[in-house]
């Protein structure tokens, strides 16, 4: 005894001991601590692994608006779409998802501001995914106008020039 203290290992003489003299095993209270340690730390995992999937599975779709937005918007650029506004379209190869065509004359210009927004049909979730892209693009029936008839001759002969210099180089 040194100090008035004794060895706690010393006082434990009903229980079994080891040669050196302390007590083998755990006790409950500190295996109930440890399994309650583990479910907690299990649960924090889970939640995080369903965060994960969940916000996966948003930005997946978030990517699909986007390229359904950038396809109308090239459709509307190239003339094969009207540039005129249109409410609630809904897709033809994705029924899944709509589209808003919004388009307005930008101040005293030719320029026009088309934004597509492209929006998800059936709301499945509290905030529907909305993706909106807006471009300026020159107003086509101002374009027409502006173009003289011989510089579109011009441009034809020039592509078609373009074209068949190119075909030589990839016979070579």
């Amino acid at each position: 005894m040194i100090g008035g203290w004794r060895n706690p290992c010393a006082r434990l003489a009903d229980r079994r001991v080891t040669r050196a003299g302390c007590p083998r095993g755990l006790s409950l209270l500190e295996v109930t601590l440890a399994i309650a340690i583990l479910g907690g730390c299990l649960a924090v995992v889970g939640e995080l692994v369903r965060m994960g999937s969940r916000h996966a599975e948003e930005a997946r779709e978030m990517t699909v608006a986007q390229l359904l937005a950038e396809s109308q918007m090239e459709s509307i650029v190239a003339g094969i779409l009207p540039a005129q506004s249109a409410s609630s379209t809904g897709f033809e190869h994705d029924p899944r998802w709509t589209y808003t065509v919004e388009v307005a004359s930008v101040n005293g210009t030719d320029l026009l501001e088309v934004t597509v927004h492209v929006q998800q049909a059936e709301i499945t979730r509290e905030v529907p995914l909305v993706f909106s892209l807006t471009r300026w693009m020159l107003d086509p029936a101002q374009e027409i106008e502006l173009l003289d008839p011989w510089d579109s001759q011009f441009i034809g002969t020039t592509r078609s020039s373009a074209v068949s210099s190119a075909g030589m180089v990839g016979r070579r």
